[in-house]
């Protein structure tokens, strides 16, 4: 008994979208966020204690559904208290991308976060 010499391997079936097509995307999502009032910019967000019921109490206040709440950086409190909320997704600027905008009902952007957004996508145009 002996294997097959050229069998079937592996395949990959993915495609690869080019760089600029996603960031194409992603500004059209937030454009669209935007024309249906769901996008929201705020000063800062940040959870001190890293407990999930702070969190859950902070974006409570703002009464939203399904928010994707966009920093400029990783802060582990923050991670940490959000990462057991079902509905909320916190992300950072320099990763987030069209899917993550798309699949959310609200977009929330800081200061910080909006900032480093709009350069990252400013570069995209130059090049």
């Amino acid at each position: 008994k002996g294997g097959v010499t050229f069998g079937p391997g592996n395949r990959k079936y993915g495609e690869k979208l080019p760089k600029r097509l996603k960031q194409m995307a992603l500004i059209a999502g937030l454009k669209r966020k935007a024309l249906d009032e769901k996008l929201y910019l705020i000063q800062d967000f940040k959870i001190d204690s890293g407990k999930t019921k702070a969190c859950q109490a902070a974006v409570g206040r703002f009464q939203l559904k399904k928010p994707l709440i966009v920093r400029e950086s990783h802060d582990l409190s923050t991670v940490r208290s959000a990462r057991n909320l079902k509905r909320l997704q916190v992300a950072v600027s320099a990763e987030v991308s069209a899917h993550d905008v798309l699949v959310n009902d609200e977009c929330v952007l800081t200061r910080a976060g909006y900032q480093n957004l709009i350069q990252r996508l400013g570069k995209s145009k130059e090049s």
